[in-house]
């Protein structure tokens, strides 16, 4: 077929849309597949399919589609996060961050990254490993969420003094985010 990526993303989406409506859940699922064999990089396409496991399949069925479209598409952000959050929901810590760990890998500067990894290990009770990812996210992305991340994390844990110091540094490189204030 030579017909343009886009116009055949949107028949395959359409098509599958419509299967749905008529509760053809498995049709739906095997038109996406199949368009993602042709596009495996349209990260719409494997959040729509990931939708549809979410709501018709089970924890397999989602992990392996969530798993498939990290590997099509490593710099999609979005993916992993639904990957690591699915492992955690799961009770799988270790895997949520072993996923999450490859995610560095390939978009280093992410903040939504680095903070979902921080979110991970706080709400853990590894305020150490936080610590350090929080350092290793001033270094890499030096966002203001990420500053103000660092002071929350230390005043938390009642550090008020190094959360000051912490608020101080970032209104160095921030001194417009007004959350730092």
């Amino acid at each position: 077929d030579t017909r343009d990526p886009k116009e055949l993303k949107k028949i395959w989406r359409g098509d599958a849309e419509g299967c749905l409506a008529r509760g053809a859940i498995g049709t739906a699922r095997a038109l996406y597949n199949c368009a993602l064999s042709r596009l495996p990089g349209k990260k719409g396409l494997w959040l729509d399919l990931a939708n549809i496991e979410t709501r018709y399949g089970d924890v397999d069925s989602l992990n392996a589609v969530l798993k498939r479209a990290t590997e099509a598409c490593p710099n999609a952000e979005m993916l992993w996060l639904m990957r690591a959050k699915q492992m955690w929901n799961q009770g799988d810590v270790d895997e949520a961050r072993g996923v999450l760990a490859i995610a560095f890998q390939h978009s280093p500067e992410s903040e939504a990254i680095h903070l979902a990894a921080v979110k991970l290990e706080s709400d853990n009770g590894e305020i150490a490993r936080a610590r350090k990812l929080l350092i290793n996210a001033r270094r890499l992305c030096n966002s203001p969420k990420v500053w103000m991340q660092s002071a929350q994390l230390e005043r938390m844990n009642g550090n008020t003094t190094q959360a000051l110091a912490l608020c101080e540094d970032g209104l160095k490189d921030h001194p417009n985010f007004g959350k730092l204030w």
